[in-house]
């Protein structure tokens, strides 16, 4: 079957999510189909784990500057908060924004590794473009039979490409409406 990277990493998600629920041929097609997305994601990931030792230079000085420029609490320690819509523990900090001072120590920062940023840019759109590419992939299916009943609807929903309904599907043959005149 033809499917996108994207729809790949959205199931890799939903898997995590259902990780918890029990049933053996359920946690072993859902293990299975993590593990075969796994193998096709890891190369396309690999990329963008290992920045370029520059590019990890000028991401330390980044976040030394937000440091610097940050609202600071009565001890002296830059005050954060949870970075909206971010992952568990990913945090910001406060003042920078509109903060004229660091958005000119940010500039400087990034037309000293302008070619270290571009470099990450372009690597970070072929991953983008990599993840709207079709390929060929096979799901392992998962009988409906065996989705734990504690599934809950949303859950259900993210995984459906995976689920197999071994029941027929029954048609309700709706009559004509009466005509009129």
């Amino acid at each position: 079957m033809m499917v996108k990277r994207r729809k790949l990493v959205a199931l890799e998600n939903a898997f995590a999510a259902v990780g918890h629920l029990s049933g053996v041929k359920f946690v072993y097609g859902i293990g299975k189909n993590s593990k075969r997305i796994a193998d096709d994601l890891e190369l396309l990931r690999e990329g963008l784990r290992r920045p370029t030792k520059e590019y990890r230079e000028c991401e330390r000085k980044r976040a030394d500057l937000c440091k610097e420029y940050a609202t600071k609490d009565e001890s002296g320690k830059p005050i954060t908060m949870p970075t909206p819509g971010g992952q568990r523990g990913q945090e910001e900090y406060i003042g920078l924004v509109g903060n004229m001072e660091f958005d000119a120590a940010i500039d400087e920062l990034e037309k000293e590794y302008k070619n270290e940023i571009d470099k990450r840019d372009a690597l970070t759109d072929e991953y983008d473009d990599a993840l709207d590419e079709e390929i060929e992939f096979e799901y392992y299916m998962i009988s409906m039979d065996d989705v734990p009943e504690q599934i809950t609807v949303s859950q259900l929903r993210s995984i459906m490409d995976v689920i197999k309904d071994d029941e027929p599907t029954k048609t309700v043959k709706k009559e004509p409406a009466p005509k009129e005149g």
